[in-house]
This record gives C-alpha cells, sequence and structure tokens, in this order.
C-alpha cells in the first residue's frame, strides 16, 4: 500500500461518504415529517382557486360594507 493509499484510509476520505451540510439536513428531516415542500401541480391550481374566491368574497363584502 502507498502513502496516499494509507493516508485515505486514515482519514476515511476514500469511503464515498460524504456527510450532508446542515441545510441539507433541515431540507430532509423537514421532507421526511411534513411531505414534500415543493407543492405539486395539483396543490398550485387548488392555492390559485381558493386565492380567486377569496379575492371575490372579499370583493363582495367591500361592495357591501360601503352600500
Amino acid at each position: 500500500m502507498s502513502d496516499s493509499e494509507s493516508d485515505c484510509d486514515i482519514d476515511g476520505s476514500d469511503d464515498g461518504y460524504e456527510p450532508l451540510r446542515m441545510d441539507q439536513q433541515l431540507e430532509t428531516s423537514a421532507a421526511g415529517m411534513y411531505g414534500p415542500l415543493v407543492p405539486s401541480e395539483t396543490d398550485r391550481s387548488l392555492m390559485e382557486r381558493v386565492r380567486q374566491d377569496l379575492k371575490q368574497e372579499l370583493q363582495e363584502v367591500m361592495v357591501d360594507f360601503h352600500s
């Protein structure tokens, strides 16, 4: 075994394992607990429909309030 091979074995850098950064750990743990963090197209569509419904309802309330 050469010196370079023994150095890799000692510090563990040649085992293919790379620890996660803190932001990667948070994303991984949050995704495991709460599901995907990025909304699907269905979710986006639902959120947009709810926004539009709420906007319409608010406009109706404002009209009634000012009448």
